[in-house]
């Protein structure tokens, strides 16, 4: 596993000995000097990450526990997120270097504080977390396209998949999330729930809004400039893209286009910042 950090500067990995340790290798792209290589406590090593001067190390995907080392590879903090159940399936740090958090298996989403490395936040994936400041947006198509209704939350239908203990390929757990480009907001998405995006303030610590598509979300990125709004590109393999701000949700049908792959490349120029792939 190879990570970079910073603008061109370290180039950090992971690897394993013929002894099973796991250890951490940091070297300066400059000189190409090894600034420190230190041994990991863990077992494994499926992510590591840098945030607020620190390496967030996560185990395996079958070990529910996450390590944070200093440079000098002492050992900050260690916590247990569950005992005999999958662990950490996807990782995202917040640009204000405040948050971390971390998408499981069980469909919960962990809210990490990046000064005590503690458990902030739990969220769920389920109607449980709607609350009455939650805005649901729900998708219906017409002969011009799509429109998004505000359905009561009591009212609101979340379309999960049932789970097929068969499938070999069984998607379960929280498999993508994205903090916005000032960190005040975290989209999110289930596996269990392909379809429905849920966006959380990060002020309130509270479910903002679930968006309730027709299809399953395949690409979802916030605009990375943010010069007036904060606003979320998705795309669902059709021929409209969708935009979330804290005014609404707009689809805009793509002329001369069947089929788009994804949400596509945010640019840096807030007026016209999606590049359809």
């Amino acid at each position: 596993m190879i990570k970079h950090w910073g603008v061109s500067e370290f180039l950090y990995f992971g690897r394993k000995e013929e002894t099973e340790k796991t250890l951490i290798s940091i070297f300066n792209y400059k000189d190409w000097k090894l600034l420190c290589n230190f041994k990991l406590s863990t077992d494994d090593l499926v992510s590591c990450n840098v945030t607020n001067g620190c390496i967030l190390v996560v185990d395996s995907h079958f070990t529910p526990s996450y390590s944070v080392y200093d440079f000098k590879g002492v050992c900050l903090a260690k916590a247990d997120l569950y005992k005999d159940m999958l662990g950490v399936k996807c990782i995202s740090l917040a640009s204000s270097q405040q948050f971390a958090v971390l998408g499981c298996y069980d469909g919960m989403c962990k809210l990490l504080n990046t000064v005590t490395w503690s458990v902030l936040k739990e969220w769920k994936h389920s109607a449980d977390s709607i609350s009455g400041s939650t805005v649901c947006y729900v998708e219906e198509q017409s002969d011009n396209g799509s429109r998004f209704s505000i359905c009561d939350n009591a009212d609101v239908s979340l379309p999960f998949v049932k789970a097929n203990h068969d499938d070999p390929y069984l998607l379960v757990g929280v498999g993508v999330t994205r903090f916005s480009a000032t960190s005040r907001y975290l989209a999110s998405r289930s596996d269990a729930a392909p379809s429905v995006i849920w966006i959380w303030d990060m002020e309130s610590l509270e479910l903002s809004s679930v968006i309730v598509f027709k299809a399953p979300v395949v690409s979802i990125e916030w605009d990375p400039a943010c010069q007036k709004v904060e606003m979320l590109g998705m795309g669902c393999n059709s021929d409209q893209v969708y935009l979330w701000s804290s005014a609404g949700v707009l689809a805009l049908k793509v002329p001369n286009c069947k089929t788009l792959n994804g949400a596509g490349e945010l640019g840096t120029d807030t007026e016209n910042f999606l590049e359809l792939q």
